[in-house]
């Protein structure tokens, strides 16, 4: 008699016997279980980096430059990004801010 299983919602006769199944699923099972382990570690590799970093945190937070500010104003009055508009008597003209 054949053996049929259900794929994707479609029934197909299985061409493998039931001990070679067994034995498929136990690799599998144990590929996942080297997978999953292999993750595991790489992710431990990474916290332990990470951490010596982390405690210097505060020595880097004193060492920072204050930020600056990119433009004074942006596209605006006809001057471009950095500059601003200044007005004498007779004229105006794009200033470095």
């Amino acid at each position: 008699m054949a053996r049929y299983r259900l794929i994707f919602g479609v029934l197909v006769p299985s061409v493998i016997s039931p001990s070679e199944e067994e034995g498929l699923m136990g690799k599998l099972a144990i590929t996942l279980a080297a997978a999953a382990l292999m993750l595991g570690s790489i992710a431990l590799a990474n916290a332990q980096i990470q951490q010596p970093g982390a405690a210097s945190l505060q020595g880097q937070a004193q060492n920072a430059s204050p930020v600056k500010q990119a433009a004074c104003i942006g596209w605006g009055g006809g001057c471009r990004p950095g500059w601003r508009r200044v007005c004498g008597p007779y004229r105006c003209w794009c200033r470095a801010c």
